[in-house]
C-alpha cells in the first residue's frame, strides 16, 4: 500500500472526503479529484477532472496503480 499510487475518483463527497483524509493520515501516495465542489481542506492533494471527458481519464489515471471510485452524479 505505500509504495502504490492511488486515484479517489470523487474525493470531495461524503465518502471520498473520509477517505482522502484517512488516506493523507496513513502517508499514502494518492491524489483525490473533484468535479463542482472544491474541497477546503488537504486543497494540494486535489485535483478537477471531468470524468466525461476520456483526455481527463488518462490524466487522471496516469501513473496511478489503483483506482477507487467515489464519483457519482446525484
Amino acid at each position: 500500500m505505500y509504495n502504490k499510487n492511488f486515484l479517489i475518483a470523487g474525493g470531495s463527497g461524503l465518502v471520498g472526503a473520509n477517505l482522502t483524509k484517512r488516506l493523507s493520515s496513513l502517508g499514502v501516495n494518492f491524489l483525490s479529484t473533484f468535479f463542482s465542489y472544491k474541497p477546503n481542506f488537504l486543497i494540494e492533494k486535489y485535483r478537477c477532472f471531468d470524468f466525461t471527458k476520456s483526455e481527463d481519464c488518462l490524466e487522471a489515471t496516469r501513473y496511478m496503480d489503483y483506482v477507487i471510485l467515489c464519483a457519482g452524479k446525484t
